[in-house]
């Protein structure tokens, strides 16, 4: 399936991700997060402390877009407010956010908890209205590698659309393999990988995921083993006077481990194939 038949994928996205090499939605799966952000800590706003990473819960009471004093540096504010307390929450250079967010929604801010002039604020934190999609707050939230104009919330849209079909990707792994190595299943893995229901779980899905990746790197390597095994050299036959002689003028003896080690060298050269 193209990137192009996922829910509002404009072209600049599609463009922006092909040219990392995404053009299909199994690709897109297989484009894994660099890091996570942990804002699965849910707080009331009365409990917070500088320096906490948090996600909170509350309702918008007021939000202005304004010029900062700062040459081309505009700036959001808000107050945010839940029944333990309010803060002050500022954007910078996204006044859009004035517009997207009005007095009275209920939103799920999380972020870095900071002092600003004695004050307790979140500094450009994710956003979203409660209950709409849970993808930026409230959990282990995935952050890509990005290109071009891309965003991290257009690569957690299309990944979060992505996602549904990765049940639908052919397992190569048999089941009793699976079983046997305590291994999780590859859809599954995919789907903890990008959104984890918790920190056990994206453990599990990386170990399958690498397991992959090793076992890929493997069967590359015996097959190239295997290719070189087939070919064709001269064999150089044993000469035991001239290793003798070579030998001798060595200056000192050589080792059990050396000699056997030279044995199997010279055993390797008297073959008509690649040593």
């Amino acid at each position: 399936t193209k990137i192009e038949q996922l829910n509002r994928v404009g072209r600049a996205t599609a463009a922006a991700l092909k040219r990392v090499g995404v053009v299909t939605v199994c690709e897109l799966l297989h484009y894994l997060p660099a890091r996570y952000d942990d804002f699965s800590q849910v707080k009331p706003i009365g409990s917070l402390c500088a320096g906490d990473v948090v996600t909170l819960r509350g309702t918008v009471e007021l939000i202005e877009a304004r010029r900062s004093r700062r040459r081309g540096l505009s700036l959001t504010e808000a107050v945010v407010s839940d029944p333990s307390g309010t803060i002050k929450v500022v954007w910078f250079n996204q006044p859009f956010l004035a517009k997207t967010l009005r007095p009275g929604d209920e939103v799920s801010l999380a972020g870095r908890v900071t002092y600003d002039f004695h004050t307790l604020q979140l500094a450009n934190p994710a956003y979203e209205r409660l209950g709409v999609s849970g993808l930026h707050t409230g959990r282990l939230v995935p952050v890509y590698p990005l290109t071009g104009n891309l965003t991290q919330r257009q690569v957690r849209f299309l990944l979060s659309q992505a996602v549904m079909a990765a049940g639908a990707l052919p397992d190569p792994m048999p089941r009793s393999l699976l079983s046997r190595l305590d291994l999780t299943a590859l859809g599954w893995s995919l789907r903890q990988v990008h959104f984890p229901d918790s920190s056990a779980t994206l453990d599990r899905a990386v170990r399958r995921l690498k397991f992959d990746e090793l076992l890929v790197l493997q069967l590359r390597v015996a097959l190239a083993r295997r290719e070189f095994t087939q070919a064709q050299a001269p064999a150089i036959p044993f000469d035991a006077e001239r290793t003798k002689t070579l030998i001798a003028g060595f200056g000192f003896t050589l080792t059990d481990d050396q000699r056997k080690a030279a044995w199997q060298i010279l055993q390797d050269l008297g073959q008509p194939r690649p040593m």
